[in-house]
């Protein structure tokens, strides 16, 4: 069972629960018109498989899509020093580590210890008197490029 972080189970996993279970019902449903007895049979769990399977590809490339135009893909940009990985599609962290967030910042902390912050598309070196420097900005169909904010 899908519990959420007080233990108990959200409306989003009951809704996403009724889905799946609508589309086996409609597959167990034309499978038994189709079949007779075996096809409600089989209809429901390959109904429910597909509706789960649609649902996974499109939230994918719908995640996808709001990366490669919004966030960046890689999500998380190399390090300055080149020594530690950016995030991918499905390591999003890559070898970075979350330290925070300050205001509408969100901190990362780099395998060599260098730490950086990401608000939207734009990703800023962090200095050890606390200010943040412009690093890198994501550029949709361009990629990480150096950002020229004053």
């Amino acid at each position: 069972m899908v519990r959420n972080e007080r233990g108990a189970v959200g409306l989003r996993d009951l809704m996403f629960l009724l889905f799946f279970c609508a589309g086996g019902l409609c597959a167990a449903l034309w499978a038994g018109k189709k079949f007779g007895a075996i096809g409600f049979l089989i209809g429901f769990p390959v109904g429910f498989l597909a509706a789960l399977v649609a649902c996974t590809v499109f939230f994918d490339a719908a995640l996808y899509l709001q990366g490669w135009c919004l966030l960046g893909i890689p999500w998380l940009p190399p390090c300055r020093n080149g020594t530690c990985k950016a995030g991918d599609r499905f390591v999003l962290s890559g070898d970075y580590e979350r330290t925070g967030r300050i205001k509408k910042h969100e901190l990362f902390r780099c395998r060599c210890g260098t730490e950086y912050a990401k608000t939207g598309r734009h990703f800023y070196e962090k200095l050890p008197d606390g200010t943040l420097k412009p690093y890198l900005v994501w550029r949709p169909f361009k990629g990480w490029h150096p950002d020229e904010q004053a």
